[in-house]
């Protein structure tokens, strides 16, 4: 088998390298690419967020609204002595459990 000489060993090295260069430039141009693309989809993603905040927003908005119209909903005749007492002692603990979750 014939010796190479110096010459032809550092352009066999020089034409590696080459094709690795050439293999990273590719693969540089598919990731930006790919990251254009996810920057693209982020934005989208972002505005829709966005409209569905503002959506549930006024829903809830116009929920309230809805509620405080609704005769008798508030009133002190909407509910009796014994039924207060139960849905604020229901509400008290409700409030104990979540302290004590959060606090855990």
């Amino acid at each position: 088998m014939p010796v190479m000489t110096k010459y032809e060993f550092i352009m066999n090295e020089l034409a590696a390298l080459e094709k690795q260069v050439y293999m990273y430039v590719q693969k540089t141009q598919v990731l930006l690419n790919e990251n254009g693309e996810l920057k693209k989809k982020v934005r989208r993603l972002e505005k829709e967020n966005k409209e569905f905040r503002e959506k549930i927003e006024s829903s809830v908005k116009t929920g309230i609204k809805d509620g405080a119209d609704i005769p008798g909903l508030f009133d002190a005749s909407a509910l009796s002595d014994e039924e207060r007492e139960n849905l604020r002692t229901k509400i008290t603990e409700l409030i104990d459990k979540l302290d004590f979750h959060l606090r855990s």
